[in-house]
């Protein structure tokens, strides 16, 4: 009965963890994609891209915007780009 309980225990905070990080993940990439559409909005005369794209790279650890205006540089967003 004791094996059960503890059992029970680690399933509970294996999915509680699970949880918390796709709650993480989702926060992230909305915020990614806030960052990189306040990108867009450039003052009048200045030239600026009039659509992204937002993919997860593992290599940087970040969420990646590609603008795709020419010449128009990609913004990394990484944890501390995001919430700090």
């Amino acid at each position: 009965m004791r094996r059960l309980g503890l059992a029970l225990a680690i399933l509970v905070v294996s999915f509680g963890t699970l949880v918390g990080v796709l709650f993480l993940d989702l926060a992230w990439n909305n915020r990614a994609a806030d960052i990189c559409h306040q990108e867009l909005e450039k003052p009048p005369g200045a030239a600026a891209a009039s659509s992204h794209t937002i993919q997860w790279e593992w290599s940087s650890f970040a969420y990646v915007c590609r603008y795709d205006a020419p010449g128009e540089p990609t913004k990394r967003v990484g944890f501390t780009n995001a919430f700090l």
